[in-house]
């Protein structure tokens, strides 16, 4: 009995017979005030027991601090102490007066006495409510959120309060929103849900393990992101800021918008977003905050519109969306959409476990490391519009023929397609390999386009020249070093100009491109290795990396340019 306590609004001569150490409590006029006087005062006073006086006056306030106890975590063991109850109602006119908040009568390790002495320290001896009961208590009490706090405000605090939590990032000790939203009822009870919760499950990923309080994060050095969220200060800039390990804080970029579309943006947003050259956008699906709460189209949410933008305006542009939905045909609209992957925010309204969260997260720094390997295409596909683009202006001007044009375009779609679904060099071979060919092939169309093959003729030696001028250059073909002379060929056949030897005007045509004799010989040496392996020597096809896709696309890109 020593370490009984006592909480009542004063010390009367009843709570004086009762002979427990008692502690006034103050005016609470918020869960705020609640919070901080079980965290300030009741986790440093020693009791194994309590004992509340509550009446209807104030509302049965105690009840609700008595749910704090039992819902602050950190209170660790003393939160399940028994508690008991002392009113002068009956405990059915409690429970009908005082709604949800009376429930905490009816739950194990909680009692309710009328006020009689003797009957009260007979009372104390019932047990403490049992950690392994707590799935049972939060069961019973089903607290609700506060209506004048919007489910998407709501939703975005807990995700960005759960995230960090999987990510291990402690970046939130300093957010006002979420300081503040730590503090409430409710949002302890969905924390506790969290925490016990087998029930909500996402398809097994072997990297997903439990998070140290080392932040998990994603390496994006020498990259840029962007954050489209009009809920962005809830939490969620903080703790992706510390996710995303760029080289510069000013390499993540948030816009904090509430808009309906891409046309909502200011004209200086839209150049930040277009023109930046981020590799990574992270966009909320609803950007309207509570006027989409209700929304069920997911081609119609305001998220989905800037996506589509975003991808129209360049289709290498990596997104991932935001979203509050785990329904699987919101998240096939948002693919179908042009996103290229998903996290899921986390909503108080689904009883989602602390394994989901660690899962949840590892699957988007999965996805996020893959979009950012992918982050090349917006580059390549920005190149391929451009090189389209020449294509039709030189074939207007005469300068390339019409099919050659076309077929030139075609391939360069084809190649950009085949490395689209990149993941990684190993398990995108066949794609690679397809690219690197179409790109090969279209270098190969340019030799007539880039060499006059009607030579000069001086006796029975041929000299041949670029369309612009200048000779063809003697190469080396080990080295891919230039003898410093020009390209002569012997023939004692005057009609015809001498065919030039394929690796010379190979040499030539990528030198002429501007690049170095060992870039060359890199180049050349692998067209070789897969097209040309030795079977006779049990040589296999050499394997195309995305350096190599990109080299030769590169070469191709100078060429076109050079027509």
């Amino acid at each position: 009995m020593a370490k009984t306590l006592t909480l009542g609004k004063d010390e009367s001569t009843f709570v004086a017979a009762l002979g427990f150490k008692f502690i006034q409590l103050p005016r609470f006029l918020s869960d705020d005030d609640r919070h901080d006087f079980t965290l300030n005062t009741l986790k440093e006073v020693e009791f194994d027991k309590l004992v509340i006086l509550i009446d209807s006056e104030d509302g049965y306030d105690g009840l609700k601090l008595g749910l704090h106890i039992r819902l602050t975590t950190q209170m660790h063991e003393k939160r399940l102490v028994p508690i008991l109850f002392i009113a002068s109602d009956t405990l059915k006119v409690i429970l009908r007066q005082a709604g949800i908040w009376g429930r905490i009568l009816t739950t194990k390790g909680c009692s309710l006495q009328q006020f009689d002495v003797t009957a009260i320290r007979n009372g104390l001896n019932f047990p403490p409510l049992r950690l392994e009961a707590l799935d049972e208590f939060l069961r019973i009490i089903q607290l609700q959120p506060d209506e004048t706090v919007g489910r998407h405000s709501l939703a975005n605090q807990w995700g960005a309060y759960a995230l960090n939590k999987a990510a291990g990032t402690n970046a939130l000790s300093k957010n006002e929103s979420l300081v503040k939203a730590q503090k409430q009822l409710y949002f302890k009870y969905i924390e506790s849900i969290n925490n016990t919760s087998k029930h909500v499950s996402v398809p097994a990923n072997p990297a997903a393990k439990p998070v140290s309080s080392t932040p998990v994060q994603v390496n994006a050095t020498g990259k840029k992101i962007l954050l489209i969220d009009d809920e962005a200060d809830k939490g969620w800039s903080d703790v992706l800021r510390v996710i995303f390990k760029v080289s510069d804080p000013q390499d993540f970029i948030v816009v904090n918008r509430r808009v309906s579309g891409w046309s909502d943006f200011k004209d200086e947003e839209k150049k930040l977003i277009i023109e930046t050259g981020f590799d990574l956008f992270l966009v909320d699906m609803r950007l309207t905050g509570k006027e989409e709460e209700e929304a069920v189209e997911p081609n119609k949410f305001s998220g989905t519109d800037v996506v589509r933008y975003i991808k129209h305006d360049n289709n290498g542009n990596q997104v991932i969306v935001f979203t509050a939905s785990n329904k699987v045909w919101n998240l096939k609209a948002l693919l179908d959409n042009g996103a290229d992957g998903y996290y899921i925010k986390e909503s108080p309204e689904y009883n989602f476990s602390q394994s989901f969260s660690v899962e949840n997260f590892m699957n988007f720094k999965a996805e996020a490391e893959y979009c950012l390997r992918r982050s090349f295409l917006k580059e390549m596909f920005k190149k391929t519009h451009t090189l389209k683009g020449s294509l039709l202006e030189k074939k207007k001007r005469r300068i390339i023929n019409k099919e050659l044009a076309v077929e030139i375009s075609r391939y360069l779609n084809y190649s950009y397609d085949s490395i689209t679904d990149y993941k990684t060099d190993n398990t995108s071979q066949i794609g690679l390999s397809m690219a690197y060919t179409l790109y090969f092939l279209i270098l190969e169309a340019l030799f007539k386009q880039l060499i006059d093959y009607d030579g000069e003729v001086s006796g029975n030696i041929y000299k041949f020249q670029f369309r612009k001028g200048g000779y063809l250059k003697k190469f080396n073909t080990d080295t891919g070093l230039s003898t410093g002379h020009d390209l002569e060929i012997q023939t004692n056949d005057h009609h015809f100009s001498p065919n030039i030897p394929y690796k010379q005007q190979l040499f030539n045509v990528i030198h002429f491109a501007g690049f170095s004799s060992d870039r060359t010989v890199d180049i050349v040496s692998k067209r070789n290795a897969f097209q040309h392996p030795d079977l006779t020597k049990n040589e296999s096809f050499a394997e195309i990396n995305l350096q190599d896709v990109i080299m030769i696309f590169e070469v191709v890109y100078k060429l076109v340019s050079e027509l």
